[in-house]
């Protein structure tokens, strides 16, 4: 990682923008651990979860289930 790019985003506007709609998003959603997955913004899923806990989220984030 570059150091000093890191540091360019942090300290720019939109590095601490970017950082303020996560912390919102994960507020919104209610994040209480990690990891935590967000599908298509509908569907969430926290902790380690078997490959069929996905497939089933991914159905209902489209609306095929």
């Amino acid at each position: 990682m570059d150091q000093g790019k890191e540091e360019g985003v942090l300290t720019s506007g939109g590095g601490q923008e970017a950082i303020r709609e996560a912390d919102e998003l994960a507020r919104r959603v209610r994040v209480e651990g990690v990891p935590f997955f967000v599908i298509n913004g509908k569907v969430t899923l926290s902790g380690a979860q078997p490959p069929d806990a996905f497939l089933e989220a991914f159905g209902r984030a489209d609306g095929s289930e």
